[in-house]
């Protein structure tokens, strides 16, 4: 008789992260940078930016994040922690895309998230987050592009085109005017 042995990953592939999930994963890869004598500073994007940085009741399934230094060593010591608390294994990831790193670098805004002696990250401004949002023409992310241009004070297609093309001044925009704009009068709109 055969018998099959079945390894599960931890809880992980849906897990939802909020806020505090977070915040306590980087906490513990501060500890394990610390006892290596490690400072490493992050920028991250998108979702994590969003529960960190501006939205907290949101969740995300990762971070997204830019190593300005130790990405070689930081990912393997997140994975370790993702095993131990039982989060996705790549809750941690440097998946930003490639052609976007150089114009996220240049973000003087950028909202610190956790700071720590040995670990700094910092979350995209509001702006960059609006820029990204409609860089990457989803209708899923018109709640956010609203949410952003009412944080931000848009109140036009033409400011939100201004703030895209000053983050991404040779790259094409994928989200037609007309979903920007009604994106941005519901930001516009009086609360219920």
């Amino acid at each position: 008789m055969v018998r099959t042995q079945i390894v599960m990953e931890p809880k992980a592939a849906n897990t939802k992260l909020h806020k505090r999930i977070l915040l306590e994963a980087f906490e513990d890869l501060s500890d394990e940078l610390a006892q290596r004598g490690l400072r490493v500073t992050a920028y991250i994007v998108d979702g994590s930016a969003f529960v960190l940085g501006y939205y907290h009741a949101r969740t995300t399934i990762d971070v997204d994040a830019l190593f300005l230094d130790q990405s070689k060593v930081v990912l393997p010591m997140a994975e370790a922690i993702a095993r131990k608390k039982g989060l996705p294994l790549n809750w941690l990831n440097t998946e930003v895309r490639q052609v976007l790193q150089v114009e996220l670098a240049r973000d003087t805004s950028a909202v610190s998230v956790f700071q720590s002696p040995s670990l700094v990250v910092t979350g995209a401004s509001a702006e960059h987050l609006l820029a990204m949002k409609m860089h990457a023409g989803r209708a899923v992310d018109l709640a956010d592009i609203t949410f952003l241009a009412k944080k931000i004070g848009v109140e036009s297609y033409h400011e939100a085109l201004k703030i895209y093309d000053s983050i991404f001044p040779t790259r094409s925009l994928f989200l037609d005017e007309d979903s920007i704009t009604t994106a941005i009068e519901l930001a516009q709109a009086p609360e219920e």
